[in-house]
């Protein structure tokens, strides 16, 4: 079965041979746009994730990532990554390990032997501090990214060490740390039944408030007064909101 994603070959090009990411000051324009429309088998995404190429779980319209939420078309794929890190950093200004999870142990969670469609490393995991992306492949694909972000979301909540950082939409991951960088490939997906299971839950619940689409004016119509004043956080972007909850400021594709 073919599922929805996008691919970004030419990024391969601009990114640093030992970090396998784009260094600071690099050209990110060739992460940012690039993406080719996809419907690929788990196996053809193992393929090309393996040449370092990078994956987005959207049709993006031109094949390029715009702000808040837009340029969105449909997914295919729920993507989970994995880095075993703690929030913040020690007095050095390094990362913390939290370590969580390692690939073996992910397989062998229920949503994994159920789901998973395709692992693969990280290109920042080390023989000591595992890094990995968990690929669930979506039978239905979701136009909505409200729906999109709380469902991935909600996955994260089954997978330890997940980072709820890289949940926003649509998030551009690099590809594998190198050809030997593929975990696993199955051909598991979550279903439609499931898919709708989900997004009639999701229509139940209050929707989390939003400025990502409003105006200034709207913002302002829309905010209630009450006993304490006005709740100036709802008014600041969803990238800001990120910052001050303490998410990193550089990029975590």
């Amino acid at each position: 079965m073919n599922f929805v994603c996008s691919i970004n070959k030419k990024v391969a090009k601009v990114l640093n041979e030992t970090t396998g990411k784009i260094s600071p000051g690099g050209n990110f324009q060739a992460f940012n746009e690039n993406w080719k429309a996809c419907r690929l088998t788990p196996q053809q995404v193992a393929d090309e994730v393996a040449e370092k190429h990078g994956l987005c779980a959207w049709h993006l319209v031109e094949g390029k990532r715009q702000r808040n939420n837009t340029g969105l078309i449909q997914a295919g794929m729920i993507i989970i990554d994995i880095d075993n890190q703690a929030d913040g950093k020690d007095e050095d200004g390094n990362k913390i390990q939290k370590q969580e999870l390692t690939p073996e142990q992910a397989f062998e969670l229920d949503i994994c032997k159920k789901y998973l469609s395709l692992a693969y490393d990280s290109p920042s995991t080390t023989e000591t501090w595992p890094r990995f992306r968990l690929v669930f492949c979506l039978e239905k694909p979701v136009l909505d990214p409200g729906f999109y972000q709380w469902f991935t979301r909600e996955i994260c909540k089954a997978i330890p060490g997940s980072d709820i950082r890289a949940t926003q939409c649509p998030n551009l991951f690099y590809g594998a740390k190198n050809k030997n960088g593929i975990l696993k490939v199955t051909d598991n997906y979550i279903p439609a039944t499931k898919i709708d299971e989900a997004y009639a839950k999701y229509l139940t619940l209050p929707q989390e408030y939003s400025s990502d689409t409003s105006s200034p004016n709207e913002l302002l119509n829309k905010v209630k007064l009450g006993g304490d004043g006005l709740v100036l956080l709802k008014l600041v972007s969803q990238k800001v909101r990120g910052v001050l909850a303490g998410e990193e400021v550089d990029d975590r594709s």
